[in-house]
């Protein structure tokens, strides 16, 4: 869910799939060439507070001349100076300066801001889940949750089946579902203690879900209760 949240920032700012690029100069054959620069632009990021320059060029392949971009803060080159060029056998339009990235955002720095992303969100929807059963618990009603069935899923954990229980609960003449995931339904108790939001019914949480403690002070609602 993270990546699919900040997959389209990280395609606009990572150039889309030119981040993988740069892996490919380290597994596939390379040929190296000399090139002239074309243009040079300064971009918008920097590196150890250097401004990283787009460097356009071109180098000759047989009879055709061929294009390219790299990116980078290292170098100090002007329009039209010879420089090496190195590119993908079979494929040049793949090419870089060598010591440059073939994207604005290097290979394991644009890992790294993935993973970042990934975490900062992450944090967010467990935030949010917490944010979530706080309520619930705050403003909850402990009852009874009853099983209904159980369903294997396609999803295995070392090997065993994970299995999707369903179980529902009753606020008066309306059901509601709970569900939990396991791997030996078998084990499962026909029922469990849940606790639902008096405001809204259909948000609840298994007293089994939570922590420990929390558990505790949940079953001891609902012994309170009843």
């Amino acid at each position: 869910m993270p990546l699919l949240l900040i997959g389209p920032f990280l395609y606009q700012i990572g150039g889309g799939t030119e981040a993988f690029v740069d892996l490919q100069f380290r597994f596939r054959e390379v040929n190296q060439t000399r090139g002239y620069v074309t243009d040079m632009i300064e971009t918008r990021l920097d590196t150890d507070d250097y401004p990283v320059y787009q460097y356009n060029y071109s180098f000759p392949i047989g009879l055709e001349t061929v294009y390219g971009t790299s990116f980078s803060s290292k170098f100090d080159l002007s329009i039209d100076q010879s420089i090496p060029i190195e590119y993908i056998v079979g494929n040049p339009s793949l090419s870089r300066i060598p010591g440059s990235s073939y994207s604005k955002i290097p290979f394991f720095a644009y890992l790294g801001l993935v993973f970042m992303l990934a975490a900062f969100i992450f944090v967010i929807i467990r935030g949010i889940g917490i944010y979530r059963i706080s309520t619930i618990l705050t403003d909850g009603t402990a009852t009874l949750a009853r099983y209904e069935e159980g369903m294997a899923t396609s999803i295995e954990i070392n090997e065993q089946t994970q299995y999707r229980i369903t179980y529902t609960y009753k606020v008066g003449n309306e059901t509601y579902y709970e569900y939990l995931s396991t791997t030996q339904p078998d084990e499962e108790e026909n029922s469990l203690i849940t606790v639902y939001s008096n405001s809204k019914p259909v948000r609840s949480v298994l007293a089994r879900k939570l922590p420990y403690a929390l558990s505790k002070r949940v079953t001891d609602l609902y012994l309170e209760q009843t």
